[in-house]
């Protein structure tokens, strides 16, 4: 139990050095000033989060979205530490909306869009002919900030995306983001939840992460954009779920991140049936380690039907 409170330690000393000028002398392989700051390095090293060069230059181990913006990575942790704080008093029901943390996520989601541009959307006939040519329209289940729409509306020019989210603040935070971005108006926001979305045939490619939805609103969420969906085009869900090949703590706290943020871990096995009793076909998948990709097509019309 010691050894798990330190992992403690290490999140506040990461914490410290992001918001206090530490973490930007890092990345800029500048020495630490003060001795509070190497002591949070030398904890940092031993954690492996960060390692020491020859010439003592301190690097960080591996790469997370947070890690190139300072003050991102300090409210990101800042927000993940009170919500932990919540939990232990068993208010996960009743934790308000934190803009530190739904920031932070936010700038997560920039580095998914850039996977979904580059690794998924190549695998999605149709659907991607359609985002290049610039006529599609894109379908944001859950929208945040409006990072993933403004990532792929900055990339395919032209294309336009509705972004559903049922938080005010973080519909707020999305609202002053694309206020600036070159972008936003091609991006309309929605309070609205999935389950209340009656549009056919409007969109060809959609976004629904299932560890926000609790079951009954998952089933419903998926008839709904199957009908939202332009035949042949595609829906593409991340699930609450661990490669084979993670570690038992990873798949562990994936599991209980699922269970806190209300939709539960949920296999590809059981994603793929869902995604079939509301008809979509052609279920693939993408393993990784917090989460993986189930990407589902509604089917193409038939020379016959339209005809």
């Amino acid at each position: 139990m010691i050894d798990s409170l330190r992992q403690v330690q290490v999140v506040g000393a990461l914490a410290r050095l992001a918001g206090h000028g530490g973490w930007a002398r890092v990345l800029a392989g500048q020495p630490l000033e003060t001795e509070l700051d190497r002591a949070d390095a030398r904890l940092l090293v031993a954690a492996g989060v960060l390692r020491e060069r020859d010439g003592g230059r301190l690097e960080p181990v591996d790469l997370h979205p947070w890690y190139d913006d300072p003050q991102t990575l300090a409210c990101g942790i800042v927000a993940e530490l009170r919500r932990a704080l919540m939990h232990a008093t068993d208010c996960d029901d009743l934790i308000p909306a934190d803009p530190d943390e739904i920031v932070a996520m936010g700038i997560a989601s920039r580095s998914v869009a850039s996977i979904l541009a580059d690794a998924v959307l190549p695998m999605l006939p149709v659907t991607r002919d359609r985002l290049d040519d610039g006529t599609a329209r894109f379908l944001d289940v859950g929208v945040g900030t409006g990072a993933i729409a403004q990532v792929l509306c900055e990339e395919f020019p032209g294309i336009e995306a509705v972004g559903l989210d049922v938080s005010v603040d973080a519909l707020a935070i999305a609202k002053e983001r694309l206020a600036g971005s070159r972008v936003g108006e091609r991006i309309e926001l929605r309070q609205q939840s999935v389950t209340e979305l009656h549009e056919e045939c409007a969109y060809d490619l959609a976004w629904m992460p299932q560890i926000f939805l609790c079951r009954t609103d998952l089933e419903q969420g998926l008839d709904r954009v199957h009908t939202a969906l332009k035949p042949g085009c595609w829906l593409v869900m991340p699930v609450a779920t661990g490669a084979s090949d993670c570690t038992e703590l990873e798949r562990a706290a994936v599991e209980h991140e699922a269970l806190v943020r209300g939709g539960g871990p949920m296999s590809v096995e059981l994603a793929g049936d869902l995604l079939r009793q509301a008809g979509f076909t052609e279920v693939r998948d993408m393993l990784g380690v917090a989460q993986s990709l189930v990407m589902a097509r509604k089917s193409p019309v038939s020379a016959v039907s339209a005809a």
